[in-house]
């Protein structure tokens, strides 16, 4: 989660204006508030369901990453293509809604990250320790790897890569050793999927000319 919030930060800082591009800190701390909220007002109550919960959440984030790329591509298009109306409450509209959908965009994913994280926490509290310690170990390890990865497949191709990430713990989570294969194996597709494109970078589009 968090070297996605620095890849994203990178993008807005290129795409955008440097200045806005920490609008993702904001963004990423918002949705883990909302997760936060959704996780005291619905609460998963039977423990016999957690790891299916965890499965389903895991597969959404999952999603949620790879569709961030053409997802931004598509709607930066919209906010700097559009037509010309007389109306000026028009023209603001069809300026503010992409940006509010690329927003909405980019908190999905933070948001299921803040689920697993409280529903994980919650239900294992017992082992608080050892979680934290793998929490922060996996966030430092996630800040310093996406450097020098970086220039050779852009942020759109770290994307995979941290999508391949969410498939590996799906294969972990799951009990069917058919179900764990094939889990890794599209874990293994995604993370080579970059590599095919080689020395093509996976570009996001500029949304402010």
């Amino acid at each position: 989660t968090l070297s996605l919030e620095l890849i994203l930060t990178r993008v807005f800082d290129v795409i955008l204006t440097s200045n806005i591009s920490y609008t993702i800190i904001t963004c990423a701390m918002l949705s883990f508030g909302l997760a936060g909220v959704y996780s005291t007002l619905n609460p998963v109550k039977d423990n016999r369901n957690i790891t299916n919960y965890i499965t389903k959440l895991l597969w959404m984030l999952m999603l949620s990453i790879i569709i961030i790329r053409p997802a931004i591509n598509f709607l930066a298009l919209r906010y700097i293509e559009y037509p010309e109306f007389s109306s000026l409450l028009l023209k603001a509209m069809l300026k503010i809604g992409p940006f509010l959908l690329i927003y909405f965009v980019l908190m999905v994913p933070f948001f299921l990250s803040g689920l697993i994280l409280i529903t994980i926490f919650s239900h294992f509290s017992a082992s608080i320790h050892r979680l934290y310690f793998y929490d922060l170990l996996g966030a430092s390890i996630g800040c310093i790897i996406f450097i020098p990865i970086l220039p050779l497949f852009g942020p759109g191709g770290l994307l995979y890569f941290i999508s391949a990430t969410v498939f590996i713990l799906l294969a972990v989570n799951l009990k069917n050793k058919k179900h764990t294969l094939c889990f890794s194996a599209l874990a293994i597709f995604l993370f080579l999927f970059p590599f095919y494109y080689l020395p093509r970078v996976y570009e996001f589009s500029e949304i402010l000319d």
